[in-house]
């Protein structure tokens, strides 16, 4: 055994195969999320382009810039590999073979069916199937009612284009080199086929219980990111400004630094220092945000996010006009949170336009 052989070799064997799965899965997910919420930051300074139907695709295309490109490949990647993982579970909770290729190999598979253990030679060669064989093998067993635990799965089914679409993609990421979906079309994707699914699996009586693993801290003013966008993609118009509002908070719900909202069974202890690092991250935000405030029409909010006093509007007088043609008025050009870290620019409308009156208006 070689230097690379002995290292790579150092591990172990985990005890519960299932809940690393899920474990992988849900990080998986979690990835995925964090990253397609992150694409409204690179399009926040030229949002509009996409309503401004004059515009050539070309040049609409030459404004997906490297950040978003790179958004975009971890949103499709991290989102195949939550959907793979979750369709070979499912099939091994029927029985563990149909995740493997093992029946290409009669002397590995007879191990197997007789509960034989097998040698580390013969570990590294059994293999889980593909996501397309996984796939085409959960659906076709859906549709024969032969899976286990079919009333629970067969909303796969439902999914079958969309995840074969979100593999296809996948794969022009991941061998074909970097194909990248426009703005639009993304969101349109993630919202009408990916967020639905997401919301099926994590409702599952597998999952459901392991929301701390993926999901991002409860939003203080009661919005849910996820089920707004999947509740705007089931109406006929759909606003881009909505839905990049939308996923900006569900980034800044993911950076949010404090724990109070997380549910917990930890002890009291635990929750003592919790509070106590909680405080240190308002009393830091709210200080900044009191310095900026200082500046010339700047106004603090509470975040709608993380509830704190640190949310500041950014504003400007405009009094860049000839003589007497108008009068100066301030506006506010952009929100920011000191504490989550929520980011909102002036080409997205006040809150109140999207119907959410609960968030007051910045803008």
């Amino acid at each position: 055994m070689n230097e690379i052989q002995k290292l790579t070799a150092d591990g172990f064997n985990h005890d519960s195969h299932a809940r690393i799965e899920i474990d992988l899965a849900l990080t998986s997910l979690k990835i995925a999320l964090r990253s397609y919420f992150s694409t409204y930051q690179t399009f926040k300074y030229s949002l509009n382009i996409f309503d401004d139907e004059s515009n050539v695709q070309e040049s609409t295309d030459s404004r997906h810039n490297f950040s978003y490109c790179e958004f975009c490949a971890e949103t499709i990647l991290h989102f195949q590999h939550f959907a793979e993982l979750v369709c070979k579970e499912f099939l091994r909770d029927d029985h563990p073979l149909l995740a493997t290729t093992s029946l290409q190999k009669p002397d590995v598979l007879h191990k197997l069916l007789h509960d034989q253990s097998l040698t580390e030679d013969e570990e590294v060669k059994l293999r889980s199937i593909e996501f397309s064989v996984a796939l085409e093998t959960l659906v076709s067993l859906i549709k024969n009612e032969s899976i286990a635990n079919l009333d629970k799965v067969k909303f796969v089914k439902d999914y079958y284009l969309a995840l074969k679409e979100l593999n296809n993609l996948r794969n022009k990421i991941w061998h074909r080199g970097l194909f990248i979906l426009r703005y639009p079309s993304l969101d349109e994707f993630i919202g009408r086929y990916i967020l639905p699914f997401v919301k099926q699996v994590t409702s599952h009586p597998k999952y459901e219980s392991y929301d701390h693993i993926w999901k991002y801290n409860e939003l203080t003013c009661g919005i849910d990111p996820i089920e707004e966008i999947i509740d705007a993609y089931s109406t006929v118009s759909i606003e881009t400004g909505k839905i990049a509002f939308l996923k900006e908070l569900g980034r800044a719900a993911y950076i949010n630094p404090l724990s109070k909202s997380r549910p917990t069974k930890k002890t009291n202890t635990y929750f003592s220092f919790s509070e106590f690092i909680d405080r240190k991250h308002i009393e830091r935000a709210k200080r900044i945000a009191a310095s900026e405030a200082e500046l010339d029409f700047s106004e603090i909010f509470k975040c709608p996010v993380c509830g704190i006093e640190s949310l500041i509007a950014y504003s400007e007088l405009d009094d860049d006009f000839p003589d007497h043609e108008k009068e100066p008025y301030v506006y506010t050009y952009k929100v920011e949170c000191e504490c989550c870290k929520l980011n909102i620019e002036g080409g997205i409308k006040n809150p109140s336009g999207y119907g959410y009156s609960e968030i007051p208006d910045f803008f």
